[in-house]
């Protein structure tokens, strides 16, 4: 099965003033998850990866709707599951998607907790697969710092997320990241 690319359902979502995603059709995004959920039950109990893909999606898609509490059942439960096979890259990843779900329930300090270790396990891993998550890292310690109110570091963030991006050369995160530089920006201009 693999991850789900094709919904039956509109997940497409934006981003908001706020830096947070914003569905394009809440209640459509809200029967995906739903119907995500359906697909989790019917995977055989020994598929833990096509599981933990499934959980990944879920905890991302409840997240934006704002079911905190099953995107963190989710995560914990795709991390559990990677242990199992020993990827920590994909717990590297997963914790990051944690740290997110800690923001928007404003435990800063158990999200800047998980941001700052892994600058320091980036910083001091030669495993390339833990090193891309530079630029993600950056990205989102600066939405928390955002979140906070400290927009001078937040700005500091997306400007190393920027560079990063710019040399990943993925158009996409460049541009988000512009957004939320240009966000920013205008929040230190009030």
């Amino acid at each position: 099965m693999g991850i789900i690319k094709d919904f039956p359902f509109n997940m497409n979502y934006s981003y908001g003033e706020d830096l947070r995603e914003v569905p394009d059709d809440a209640v459509a995004m809200k029967r995906g998850l739903e119907w995500l959920q359906d697909q989790l039950i019917e995977i055989p109990e020994e598929d833990k990866v096509q599981q933990t893909i499934l959980l990944s999606q879920i905890s991302g898609f409840a997240r934006i709707i704002g079911d905190l509490d099953l995107a963190e059942q989710s995560l914990i439960q795709a991390i559990e599951l990677l242990k199992d096979f020993k990827r920590e890259d994909q717990i590297f990843a997963m914790k990051l998607r944690l740290a997110i779900v800690y923001q928007y329930r404003e435990s800063f300090t158990k999200a800047e907790r998980i941001y700052s270790d892994s600058l320091k396990a980036i910083g001091t891993t030669t495993d390339s697969r833990i090193k891309k998550y530079h630029d993600f890292v950056f990205q989102h310690y600066g939405k928390l710092k955002y979140d906070q109110g400290f927009y001078k570091e937040a700005l500091d963030f997306f400007m190393r997320a920027y560079e990063e991006r710019i040399i990943k050369g993925d158009l996409e995160l460049v541009s988000s990241t512009e957004f939320a530089i240009a966000q920013t920006r205008k929040k230190l201009e009030l």
